[in-house]
């Protein structure tokens, strides 16, 4: 078998528009026998079926925290106590992890959840939501907002701090006592409709301040 001259590499290819996904596919009818196409996605599901139906689907699974930790410990030299923090932030994603060694993102985390947390005014949301937006960081801030509710659950279901992805955030999740956890479930429900909504063309600044207003604790 010949071996590829060529790889093609197409991350997050499940927001390609309708026009780019069509000129693929034409490539992928008759593609050139010297190269091979590699489509990276977490939502296959957003990939027309006509382009899917072209492929070969290799699934790959999230690591262990374990894992993760490891990487951060053996491969950057990190000291147990952070790592074991950015695996916990992780969700399995190594990318993931990178992401939250950024000293200003891992100090965002903060500030977003006091802005959930405490009595702030709209001045306060549209500034975190300006600085969420204007990097495309999307993504990785709606990921914490899942874990920093679903921990606001565990919290009000449990008072256990075990199980916290978030530990470090304790503090801020207690400093007025336990949520409704029915505030904590519709939050995170609310937090994935955005994740839905950012899939598509909207104006993305607009749709995070949008979504911080209704996320702030009722008083």
């Amino acid at each position: 078998m010949k071996r590829p001259s060529g790889v093609i590499l197409i991350d997050n290819a499940e927001v390609m528009t309708r026009e780019a996904a069509n000129a693929l596919l034409k490539t992928l009818e008759e593609p050139p026998p010297s190269n091979v196409f590699i489509l990276v996605t977490s939502l296959e599901q957003e990939i027309p079926l006509t382009v899917r139906s072209r492929c070969m689907r290799i699934g790959f699974g999230p690591l262990s925290a374990d894992e993760v930790c490891s990487y951060f410990q053996t491969a950057l030299s990190y000291d147990a106590a952070r790592a074991k923090v950015l695996a916990s932030l992780s969700s399995g994603s190594i990318a993931s992890g990178l992401f939250w060694m950024d000293p200003e993102n891992f100090r965002m985390r903060e500030r977003i959840a006091r802005l959930v947390m405490e009595k702030r005014g709209f001045a306060s949301v549209a500034l975190v939501a300006e600085r969420i937006a204007a990097k495309g960081y999307e993504t990785e801030y709606l990921s914490f907002l899942l874990a920093f509710f679903r921990d606001l659950w565990w919290l009000s279901q449990t008072g256990e701090p075990t199980g916290l992805v978030n530990g470090d955030l304790r503090e801020i999740m207690e400093q007025r006592g336990p949520v409704r956890p029915g505030w904590a479930e519709a939050s995170i429900a609310r937090v994935h409709e955005s994740v839905r909504t950012l899939r598509y063309n909207v104006n993305r600044l607009l749709a995070m301040e949008h979504l911080m207003i209704d996320l702030k604790r009722p008083i």
